[in-house]
């Protein structure tokens, strides 16, 4: 195995988000396909060496409906790393292609569920097939985050186009999400 001695330099997300790794690690399709023991590793030494910033999804909607656990195995991975929630940071995916028959409430609750976690640092909202109805995404995003940021759990904004984030529990400033479209 390669060995690296430095930790990952860090950035400032946005105007008042968290200090975040300039690498972060995604995981479509990533921990189903590794050894546990690995899996658990390979958490253990981004930690370590300063990429603690995790992106990852509950991936059964749209056209990623395929009962997918990479969620799951993240979360596993975790535990058996023995990280502890406050060693990482998780960004969650809010899906638009069955918005909003399935609610950004329920798909946050299940996906943290899934992952074993009270709580996601930043979400990020994206991948439509037809032009979602932006206003109404906004105020549902901005509805979650002051539902959440008033149990000290969940996500939060910042006015940063294509992301959706603070640290969890600060109060959020404005609401102001632009869905990437999948070309």
């Amino acid at each position: 195995m390669m060995e690296f001695a430095e930790r990952a330099p860090r950035r400032r997300l946005g105007v008042g988000g968290p200090e975040v790794p300039l690498l972060a690690l995604g995981s479509w399709n990533t921990w189903d396909r590794m050894d546990r023991d690995d899996a658990a590793e390979l958490l253990r030494l981004a930690v370590d060496r300063g990429v603690d910033l995790f992106d990852v999804a509950h991936y059964d909607f749209g056209p990623h409906a395929e009962n997918a656990q990479t969620d799951v195995l993240f979360g596993q991975a975790v535990r058996d790393a023995g990280l502890a929630r406050e060693d990482y940071m998780l960004c969650g995916k809010l899906w638009l292609w069955e918005y909003p028959a399935s609610s950004f409430a329920e798909q946050m609750r299940v996906s943290l569920d899934r992952i074993g976690t009270d709580r996601a640092d930043m979400v990020v909202v994206g991948d439509f097939m037809e032009r979602p109805d932006l206003r109404a995404v906004v105020t549902d995003v901005a509805e979650q985050v002051r539902a959440r940021a008033g149990s000290r759990t969940g996500a939060s904004t910042t006015g940063r186009p294509g992301t959706c984030c603070s640290p969890a529990g600060s109060p959020p400033p404005r609401a102001w999400c632009r869905p990437r479209s999948r070309s």
